[in-house]
């Protein structure tokens, strides 16, 4: 799929994305994990996926594997609790997938790209978001130079997010 296919994919499938939503999966789509941790141990990666494994409630358990652009995808860590996928292949696909190779290799023109289509698709009426108020936020976001956001309090409440960002790469045979 083109972002601009995934972009409507995950309105339809997640309705209540609010704009930093869209732009956080985006940047996970250009940087991949990468910005999660600065040079972490494989050990630290597993203790704390198991550290929000335990914190997780049992209602918090999606088994997804969402794509979400240029070959990375999100893998929901319900699928360790329900036992279809062993949380060391996950630590160890997450791991990789930082210092991915898959990574762009221009992430702010891709990120200004990718930004830029959005903004038009809400210029087309084809998101549900005020056209003023985006433009204002997107025109903030990129003054401050594409950074990482988190997901919206409403994203967060609603759909409960406990995932992993991973190249498919990493992750051949593992399907839903």
């Amino acid at each position: 799929m083109n972002n601009k296919e995934l972009v409507l994919f995950h309105q339809n499938k997640y309705p209540h994305m609010l704009l930093e939503d869209h732009v956080k999966r985006i940047h996970q789509m250009i940087f991949g994990p990468a910005h999660a941790h600065n040079q972490p141990s494989l050990a630290k990666i597993q203790d704390y996926i198991t550290s929000e494994i335990n914190e997780m409630n049992v209602n918090d358990c999606d088994d997804d594997i969402i794509d979400i652009g240029n070959g990375f995808v999100r893998i929901e860590l319900g699928m360790i609790i329900r036992e279809q996928t062993p949380i060391d292949l996950c630590s160890h696909a997450f791991f990789s997938s930082m210092n991915s190779i898959y990574i762009d290799k221009d992430p702010i023109l891709s990120m200004k790209s990718a930004i830029d289509e959005l903004e038009h698709m809400i210029e087309n009426n084809q998101l549900p978001y005020d056209i003023h108020e985006s433009t204002s936020w997107l025109i903030h976001y990129r003054s401050m130079g594409y950074p990482v956001i988190h997901h919206s309090a409403i994203y967060r409440k609603l759909y409960r997010p406990h995932y992993r960002v991973i190249h498919s790469t990493y992750i051949p045979n593992l399907k839903k």
